[in-house]
């Protein structure tokens, strides 16, 4: 592999991306999602009514936090163990508990959910999110037992992932992957330098001098920045990298040793020979522009009733004013020298389309106001009953989801040969003992390398209807005496109570000043279950009652 190859490759990608259209197309989607819905401004148009009411950015932030809304665990299984070898069997156990513990640090570490959100964004918008994950030597971790270098991960835009078949909708079955990213030119320099490349080769490294990106916003740069090309491909069962910028190799090629190509691709709607998929925003524009205009026309007729435009004869008419408290001469001994233009007749039926045409938009993609959350806030319906009707308008968006769970899965393997390849130095990291504590474990992933394990991804309901049907549980259960007000307060969800330890050392407190009440009292078995069912302050209660003194006046002795 060469860097002409590489720039060949490069040429390959932007021929098929003009071919397919996508720069414009992907612009206008990114303009719409971001409410740029109107053409640049003209003189004979700068007057015009010009309103926005953003149908697209509301059904794809509802569409996608739907998603988001339901929690992700990735939990590590064995894949095949031999029950004669016991030293192995418990490797595998030992291997799977750590690296499902690990996951769950590792999500917070390189911010899974911000690029989860951010890839949903993406895909609902264009079609693609497209996951990236890479080593980052820089990133030093511990104080004890210091260890460099972790993963990373980012979210590419899809010009800046030209794959070598665009009809192969597998991506570990791509020839190649070519990355350019844009990078600042001493940034390339440095890691070049640091692979080896030679000075006259350095200088070779320069700005672009045509910027290609389909944000406006990236066509303004306060450094100069040069577009380096990551090959990623397949040689021999693994997967190779390598780097070139200006046809300068920056980092030569290297054998990654994974099988995995370290890339992860979700199509919002799949398309048929198109590995980059479809998103949402391209079938809305048309009703987008339509509500536009049709508000546009509403709004201008009004704007024509209220301030019409004005004939005049100049002949007749010498002083012509605005001034409400100024008179205008009229000169005209017969008929009239001034008068209004009356303005068409306005339908009412342009707001009856407008408001059919908002509803059927988000009908049709599944943003109802029941899957939106909109009926949640406004019904009285419990829990319960709000969950089961936000699961049936859901099945829009189930196959939506289906993908997006693959694409998890596939981003837990790709960690999976980042700990057992990469992760060669042990590091400590925290794991749940028994008790749920957090315990220091050290940890080194290539230890795990040669064990098989599985990747079993779990989705939990939604965390705020969830919580309100755990809530309305503990409820009955409290209500019936199954359970007292400690274990309540134990089982309520943290959002929920908050104080958790502060409330039980405050009914512990209670409870000792009670029992130390109780003095010589011989309760029977059946009295102490029932009065440990009681609340608290009624507890005193009975205990005051079983002693034989008067309880205080305002208080109500159970019946």
């Amino acid at each position: 592999m060469d860097s002409s190859t590489i720039q060949n490759y490069y040429k390959d990608g932007e021929k098929y991306f003009n071919q397919m259209q996508f720069p414009t197309t992907w612009k206008e989607c990114t303009n719409f999602k971001n409410g740029r819905q109107w053409p640049p401004k003209t003189e004979k148009t700068k007057n015009l009514p010009r309103p926005v009411i953003n149908i697209i950015r509301y059904v794809e932030n509802h569409k996608s936090a739907q998603i988001l809304s339901e929690p992700v665990k990735m939990i590590f299984e064995a894949e095949e163990v031999n029950m004669e070898e016991s030293e192995g069997v418990d490797m595998v156990a030992v291997g799977a508990e750590l690296f499902t513990q690990f996951a769950e640090q590792e999500w917070e570490n390189i911010r899974q959910d911000d690029l989860n959100e951010e890839a949903l964004d993406k895909s609902s918008e264009l079609g693609p999110g497209i996951y990236h994950y890479f080593m980052n030597n820089d990133i030093v971790k511990g104080k004890n037992n210091i260890v460099k270098g972790a993963m990373q991960g980012e979210i590419l835009h899809p010009l800046s992932v030209m794959v070598g078949n665009p009809q192969c909708l597998d991506t570990q079955l791509q020839p190649y992957i070519l990355v350019p990213l844009r990078d600042d030119v001493d940034n390339i320099k440095k890691r070049a330098k640091a692979d080896g490349c030679k000075v006259e080769d350095l200088a070779k490294i320069v700005g672009d001098k045509d910027i290609k990106d389909t944000s406006d916003n990236a066509k303004f740069e306060i450094k100069e920045k040069a577009t380096e090309l990551i090959l990623y491909w397949k040689e021999n069962g693994t997967v190779w990298l390598m780097k070139v910028c200006n046809e300068v190799i920056t980092k030569k090629p290297v054998d990654t040793e994974h099988k995995l190509y370290p890339i992860a691709r979700m199509n919002w709607y799949k398309e048929d020979k198109n590995w980059y998929g479809i998103g949402e925003t391209e079938g809305l524009i048309p009703n987008q522009k339509a509500i536009n205009f049709m508000t546009a026309m509403q709004m201008m007729a009004e704007q024509l009733t209220g301030m019409p435009k004005l004939m005049l004869k100049k002949q007749y008419v010498k002083n012509f004013n605005n001034d409400s408290a100024t008179p205008i001469m009229d000169d005209n001994p017969t008929g009239w020298s001034a008068q209004y233009l009356q303005p068409a007749y306005q339908s009412n039926k342009g707001q009856v389309l407008v408001d059919f045409l908002m509803t059927s938009s988000k009908t049709h993609a599944g943003a109802t106001e029941t899957a939106s959350g909109e009926l949640a806030k406004s019904s009285q319906m419990n829990a319960t009953a709000i969950m089961m009707l936000q699961k049936a308008s859901a099945v829009p968006l189930d196959q939506i989801k289906r993908r997006f769970k693959r694409t998890i899965e596939e981003i837990g393997n790709i960690w999976l040969e980042f700990w057992t390849i990469n992760y060669n130095t042990q590091r400590i990291i925290n794991v749940k003992d028994g008790e749920g504590e957090d315990v220091p474990q050290a940890f080194r992933g290539s230890d795990f390398r040669d064990i098989g394990l599985k990747l079993k991804i779990e989705i939990n309901a939604s965390a705020e209807f969830s919580e309100s049907l755990m809530m309305n549980t503990l409820d009955k259960f409290y209500d019936k005496g199954d359970i007292g007000i400690e274990d309540y307060v134990e089982l309520a969800p943290e959002s929920v109570i908050s104080y958790k330890t502060k409330i039980l050392d405050i009914l512990e407190k209670k409870k000792q000043a009670m029992l130390e009440q109780q003095g010589n009292v011989t309760l029977t078995p059946e009295e102490q279950t029932t009065i440990s069912q009681l609340p608290v302050e009624q507890q005193q209660q009975a205990l005051m009652q079983l002693r034989g003194q008067q309880p205080n006046s305002n208080s109500q002795v159970p019946q």
